[in-house]
């Protein structure tokens, strides 16, 4: 983006309206009103250039790339998973690129050059409350605006499994449109249903299956009883810890 921003230009039409007034003599009793319409020009350009910042998309060198960025290809949004930079001797060098799809989550190789354009894609991150499901449908409201919106068992992915009513997380969205649900790490949920404790497990390390509250099912040590709280971790499905209440 230009370096040349709107605070520049104000500075500039500033100098010369107080340059220019000088020359001619105006009255200073205008100069409150004056300052005043001055501040609002300055807070306007200031969102200005901060809309641009947030919503701007631009073309970034393949040299310019970092893990995790969002990257526009031939109309698709992939997040930047890992790359490396190989040189091809008298062929200049490359960047073999590893790619998500934020669909449908599949990889993708891509060899890039160096100087090769790249346009980046900006999400914009918010963070919902899980309020309810119904069939297949998942309804999350904005914690900062209440609005609604309604997502497919595709689109909310491993949600259902982890989350109870009122469970906040983060939605990205581009143009308008959820892509990416990440859900909090952790996620602490009652067992509802498991086997008793078996005699000689402790010493074995034994687990066992438990069913949670969410209808999610996961392996237990063995002394985990029915009706106790414990942790999960949302990213392996794992159990880790028996929490106290």
């Amino acid at each position: 983006m230009n370096s040349f921003s709107s605070i520049n230009r104000l500075n500039i039409i500033k100098y010369n309206a107080t340059t220019d007034h000088r020359k001619v003599g105006i009255n200073t009793v205008f100069f409150p009103f004056v300052d005043i319409l001055w501040q609002f020009c300055t807070i306007t350009a200031i969102l200005t250039d901060l809309l641009i910042i947030v919503f701007w998309e631009y073309d970034m060198r393949a040299s310019e790339m970092n893990k995790g960025q969002t990257v526009k290809i031939d109309g698709k949004l992939y997040a930047i998973v890992d790359y490396q930079h190989v040189k091809l001797g008298k062929g200049g060098a490359v960047y073999q690129t590893k790619l998500k799809s934020l669909t449908d989550g599949t990889i993708q190789n891509v060899r890039l050059r160096s100087e090769e354009n790249v346009e980046e894609a900006y999400l914009d991150k918010r963070t919902y409350e899980y309020l309810y499901s119904s069939g297949s449908e998942h309804v999350l409201m904005d914690t900062t605006t209440y609005d609604q919106i309604s997502l497919d068992d595709d689109a909310f992915g491993d949600g259902q499994k982890y989350l109870k009513p009122n469970t906040q997380l983060q939605v990205s969205m581009y143009e308008g449109k959820p892509i990416i649900i990440t859900l909090p790490n952790t996620v602490d949920l009652e067992v509802t249903d498991t086997p008793p404790e078996i005699k000689g497990a402790t010493a074995t390390n034994q687990n066992k299956p438990a069913t949670l509250e969410t209808g999610l099912v996961v392996q237990v040590p063995s002394f985990i009883k029915l009706g106790e709280l414990i942790r999960v971790d949302t990213r392996t499905g794992e159990y880790l810890t028996r929490v106290k209440g």
